[in-house]
């Protein structure tokens, strides 16, 4: 698992940790260390979760534990810079028989 999160290093996740958020959402996160027992994050979100007033403050990063962690998913770029993905093609219909069943065709049969 943690060689799987290793991918995500330094990138953008969304998160979900309902002790913090006091929701079941996912919430924009930079993954910004790994450990056995949890995750360091950073973030906007997270900074105004944890600290709600209005004050100058950075984006710390805030250790996890993995018990707390409801979900981690990688966020995806914007679609504009997305590679088109595999769009589902369609499956040419099966050959009729004369009957108007399916089964193998006419011009199969005669060969």
């Amino acid at each position: 698992m943690i060689n799987t999160l290793g991918h995500h290093l330094n990138k953008s996740v969304f998160v979900s940790i309902p002790t913090i958020f006091d929701d079941e959402s996912g919430h924009a996160c930079v993954l910004v260390g790994i450990e056995v027992s949890g995750l360091w994050l950073e973030g906007e979100e997270l900074a105004n979760a944890l600290q709600p007033e209005p004050k100058k403050r950075e984006s710390p990063s805030v250790f996890v534990p993995f018990g707390q962690i409801r979900y981690l998913v990688p966020a995806f770029p914007r679609s504009r810079e997305t590679p088109h993905l595999a769009q589902p093609h369609r499956v040419a219909p099966a050959p009729q028989t004369r009957e108007g069943k399916p089964g193998v065709s006419d011009a199969k049969k005669r060969r």
